[in-house]
């Protein structure tokens, strides 16, 4: 004879509340069975029927009906839904013998693990991190969702528990489902978890870093990148073993692992990732350009007009990097944050004043320390005594703090930021690099961590690093910058070019990128050639979009601008065969973009040295009469330079000259030509 079926088990076809039709037995969840069946009333609409282990067992029924009671108030995309309860056979009136759920209709990450692991599609490339990224968002979404607002922690959270649904995912036996503190089934338990010992956030969180780690070690071979760099650093502080070193919340965790998504996309692509301004930093302040992105200064013509100079681009300085990467936003748990929301910071000096009335917190001490470099900077004379303020200002955030300021990455930035001002780059690095492992889903850290590599000559880590940045948002110039600075160093101007071309026009920054372009353009050829048409039409070009469209208004940056290029241009006629006909400067007047934009180029060499030494004598201009007086060798250079490039003729028509000056001049020329000095205008009262 054939034993009795147990009077809660399920068979195929089998009718529960004249509604739901048995399908069959689904799997075993953590505290009871699963069977999919059909709801009759609803065209057949799948569900899943989940029953107790033993309806005998009096704590599984038990934990059956709280399991009931938490679902009823589950209302997210990523979590299975309840329709219904049905009794079993045999049950009692009293007992609930099944759960009527959304059927999940998908695979579990067990089996998208096994298909890693094959190399199976879609999961045989790089974009597998990508995958493994996204689905951990979508987990931390639905954690974010118990944590916060229901005060729940999902408790079991495992490869099987995740089930992939279409364009999402479903967390499934939820029978794990608790308040925060209980204790219950836990597959991954974080090392402060023991016994019944309840489970908290941080504990829930652990499990979301182990379930994903358990994907990425899957993974056949980890391609080299910073991108997955990023993704384990993330990993890696979900389960740390002590739980204030891991993410506080699913939704600080969720930050930063959409910026590594991001990072793994735009890596891959090499294409910029939507733009997603960053929750814990403000807008980058400076372009960090290293003097690239300005119009060269007047000392680069000591030497003379008309010589073929080579642009050279050195990184700034560590203390303008200090004062010019991104200031971390306050905190809002601070209990001074609305004056830091609203607080405006072109005058240190009266900030700090105004300040000093609030209330002692860890962003005021950050604040003041921030704000005594900044007075450092622009008082010279006192540095060190506001240097020390700023030191004594980040020990007093340490302080307030407490006993969680070793795990608090914005007081390592800070340090990293004195560190810079004292020149101590290598020490500044460490620093940055901790804020990386805190932090990996942020650009600011690896904005902050490539400018070390690139200032101690480390180049390929300082393009791996600025490049991510950049990738991710060419608005941000100083990864643009760097990488330029870096591809003009290697002999790839047109790399460097590549980079500031990018930078968007809703840039603060696209003057200075479009700039720096004007002035590589306006380089000469690095084999000592003559420069070709063609660039000499890409660079002219380049200045008249600067200046008329591109938001250049500096009359003395213009006319520096334009000597550098008129230089080129005459380096150009010069170097051109006697006779060639057509010339190279009609040549420049007769190309398309030329024609096209109508930008007036000198047609003939003679006009063109009257236009340069025209610009040379605005040069000398520029110069207020103080500063020829005590820098009299450059007035000297650049008042000669007007006056030895200007076209030679038999007689000068500008004006009226004295007889004396006609005399000096017949008598220097001597070969028929006509040069004049700085020592001569001097002398007539020109200087």
């Amino acid at each position: 004879m054939a034993a009795p079926a147990r009077r809660n088990a399920l068979v195929r076809g089998q009718l529960l509340h004249q509604q739901y039709q048995v399908v069959g037995r689904l799997g075993q969840g953590s505290y009871g069975q699963v069977h999919l069946a059909r709801d009759r009333m609803l065209a057949g609409r799948p569900v899943a029927l989940k029953g107790v282990h033993d309806p005998d067992d009096e704590q599984a029924v038990k934990n059956a009906v709280q399991e009931r009671l938490r679902l009823v108030g589950l209302n997210h995309p990523s979590i299975i839904k309840v329709f219904n309860y049905a009794k079993g056979p045999g049950a009692s009136a009293d007992q609930l013998s099944f759960i009527v759920m959304e059927f999940a209709d998908g695979a579990p990450l067990r089996w998208v693990a096994e298909q890693i692991e094959q190399r199976a599609e879609p999961f045989h490339d790089h974009r597998v991190y990508e995958f493994i990224a996204a689905y951990g968002l979508l987990v931390l979404d639905a954690l974010t969702y118990l944590h916060e607002e229901r005060g729940l922690v999902y408790g079991d959270l495992s490869l099987t528990n995740v089930i992939h649904c279409g364009a999402g995912i479903k967390l499934v036996d939820v029978a794990g489902v608790r308040p925060i503190g209980t204790s219950g089934p836990v597959t991954y338990p974080a090392p402060e978890v023991h016994g019944s010992a309840g489970l908290t956030v941080a504990g829930d969180l652990f499990a979301a870093g182990a379930v994903l780690e358990e994907l990425v070690a899957r993974v056949p071979e980890a391609p080299p990148g910073l991108g997955t760099q990023s993704l384990r650093r993330v990993l890696s502080r979900a389960t740390a073993l002590l739980p204030e070193e891991r993410f506080a919340t699913a939704r600080e965790m969720s930050v930063q692992l959409r910026g590594v998504l991001r990072e793994l996309r735009s890596l891959r692509l090499g294409e910029e990732a939507a733009f997603e301004p960053s929750t814990l930093f403000a807008p980058v302040p400076a372009a960090l350009d290293g003097e690239l992105g300005k119009a060269p200064p007047l000392g680069q013509w000591r030497a003379g007009g008309n010589v073929k100079r080579r642009l050279t681009a050195e990184p700034p300085s560590p203390a303008e990097v200090a004062l010019g990467l991104p200031v971390p936003k306050p905190s809002p748990a601070d209990g001074n944050w609305t004056e830091l929301h609203r607080t405006s910071y072109d005058d240190p000096v009266g900030l700090l004043q105004l300040s000093d009335a609030w209330k002692e917190s860890p962003e005021k001490a950050l604040l003041h320390c921030r704000l005594h470099l900044e007075i450092a900077r622009d008082h010279p004379e006192e540095a060190a005594a506001e240097r020390a303020a700023a030191e004594a200002e980040l020990a007093r955030a340490r302080t307030a703090v407490g006993e969680l300021a070793d795990v608090d990455w914005r007081l390592y930035w800070h340090e990293g930021l004195l560190h810079l001002v004292h020149d101590r780059v290598d020490a500044a690095r460490t620093c940055f690099d901790l804020v990386n492992e805190a932090i990996p889903g942020e650009y600011a850290p690896k904005l902050a961590l490539g400018y070390c590599h690139e200032f101690r000559g480390n180049q390929k880590e300082a393009v791996a690093l600025y490049g991510a940045v950049w990738h991710r948002n060419h608005a941000l110039g100083g990864a643009a910058f760097g990488l330029a600075r870096i591809h003009l160093a290697t002999g790839k101007p047109q790399l460097a070019l590549d980079c500031l071309e990018a930078v968007p026009a809703d840039s603060r920054h696209r003057t200075a990128a479009r700039t720096a372009m004007v002035r590589i353009l306006a380089d000469p050829p690095a084999d000592g050639g003559p420069p070709a048409v063609a660039a000499a039409r890409q660079a002219w070009v380049a200045l008249h979009r600067l200046t008329r469209k591109e938001g250049l208004t500096d009359r003395h940056a213009q006319d520096r601008l334009r000597a550098d290029l008129q230089e080129l241009l005459l380096l150009l006629a010069t170097s051109a065969p006697a006779g060639a006909r057509p010339g190279p400067l009609e040549a420049l007047c007769a190309e398309p973009d030329i024609q096209a934009e109508k930008i007036p180029v000198p047609p003939t060499e003679d006009v063109l040295r009257d236009q340069l030494a025209a610009c040379y004598r605005r040069l000398f201009d520029q110069m207020p009469r103080a500063e020829r007086g005590r820098d009299p060798d450059l007035a000297k250079a650049l008042l000669d330079n007007s006056y030895h490039t200007r076209p030679i003729g038999t007689w000068h028509r500008r004006g009226y000259r004295s007889p004396r000056w006609r005399d000096r001049w017949k008598r220097s020329r001597g070969d028929g030509g006509g040069l004049r000095t700085y020592e001569d205008t001097v002398t007539e009262g020109g200087g």
